[in-house]
């Protein structure tokens, strides 16, 4: 089977300093350094800021670009308590709505919430009743898929509340920069995950703070990784998702985009894809 890679949409001018300067033409300009860079699909970073005409276009021009529409974060996490349900449940229709306008295959969402024992049962029931409101407005073939963080304990819960929220069409996605600045790590949350991986964020550091890095660029073993979500039975795109808003440096859409490609495909080479 042919091995797909993906990178999300990069704002092209520079820092993101603002959701809102991500407009149209700047949107366009990110599908466009995707694709020259060699990339097979895209996952949408910035697309709440647009209209459903707006939408519309960029949907339009990745498919001229033979680019797959694989991802969509929503950035509103999943609710952490029950006085969060109804604002989180506005968000939702507004995140199903775009990406059924995107024809995305998922959409990528944090949990809110920590791990106090006293809280942790009410943690559980507003994530699962947000996961399965978003699963159900998405539709059967879309799957919502639900990030790690760093915290091991705190995949542990994770992994049990999807496994348990009563949705088909559910999973989680990696991201390994997350999993690689607690006591997770990154070969362990895959392993932890096996099946339930539905798509992945990958992007590098140095295990101090979250970079979003291009693959290749920090310390993160991408050999190893690859070669876990192999063996969890992973075939979806193994999407990149690098910062155009990064910490201790400044972005560069373009070299980024490109390096991240370049060191992905070598390490897949390496892990024998």
């Amino acid at each position: 089977m042919e091995i797909k890679i993906g990178c999300n949409t990069l704002y092209a001018a520079g820092r993101l300093s603002s959701e809102d300067a991500f407009t149209l033409p700047h949107q366009l300009r990110a599908l466009e350094i995707i694709a020259e860079s060699g990339f097979d699909a895209v996952e949408y970073s910035h697309a709440a800021v647009l209209t459903l005409e707006e939408l519309a276009q960029v949907a339009e021009r990745t498919r001229a670009l033979g680019l797959i529409p694989w991802s969509v974060h929503a950035w509103t996490p999943l609710a952490a308590d029950d006085a969060r349900i109804e604002t989180t449940l506005e968000a939702v229709r507004s995140a199903a709505e775009i990406a059924r306008a995107l024809g995305t295959r998922v959409v990528v969402v944090h949990s809110a919430g920590g791990m106090d024992p006293a809280r942790l049962e009410e943690r559980k029931r507003a994530n699962q009743a947000t996961l399965r409101a978003l699963a159900e407005q998405v539709g059967p073939e879309t799957v919502v898929a639900v990030e790690n963080m760093r915290s091991l304990a705190d995949w542990e819960f994770l992994l049990n509340m999807v496994a348990t929220c009563g949705a088909a069409n559910v999973g989680v996605n990696i991201d390994t920069g997350h999993a690689n600045l607690g006591d997770l790590g990154v070969v362990r949350a895959i392993e932890m995950a096996g099946a339930a991986i539905r798509t992945t964020h990958l992007q590098d550091n140095f295990g101090e703070r979250d970079d979003h890095l291009p693959p290749g660029l920090g310390q993160i073993d991408f050999v190893a990784a690859l070669a876990a979500f192999r063996k969890a039975g992973y075939t979806g795109v193994y999407m990149v998702e690098i910062s155009d808003c990064p910490p201790g440096r400044e972005p560069d859409a373009v070299a980024d985009t490109q390096a991240a490609a370049r060191n992905l495909r070598s390490f897949l080479a390496q892990a024998g894809f």
